[in-house]
């Protein structure tokens, strides 16, 4: 798997945190760690994800049919 580096600023709590997962021997870096709860997210909430953006794509096809219509009507 290629993987890209990046860089964010955590909260020191969510730090420390992370560190005990470290301490207890369930990941080796940071970086496992933020990978696996960034995995965790993504799974759990894909459907939401996307059922949301299938909602706005129905609005905007929703607006362009209005749009369309928009000669048509009269004021």
């Amino acid at each position: 798997m290629q993987t890209v580096r990046i860089t964010i600023r955590l909260p020191k709590i969510c730090i420390d945190q992370i560190d005990l997962f470290l301490k207890s021997g369930d990941f080796l870096t940071r970086s496992e760690v933020i990978r696996h709860a960034l995995n965790e997210y993504l799974n759990n909430h894909a459907g939401r994800i996307i059922e949301k953006n299938r909602k706005l794509e129905e609005v905007s096809k929703l607006g362009n049919y209005v749009e369309a219509m928009e000669p048509y009507m009269t004021k």
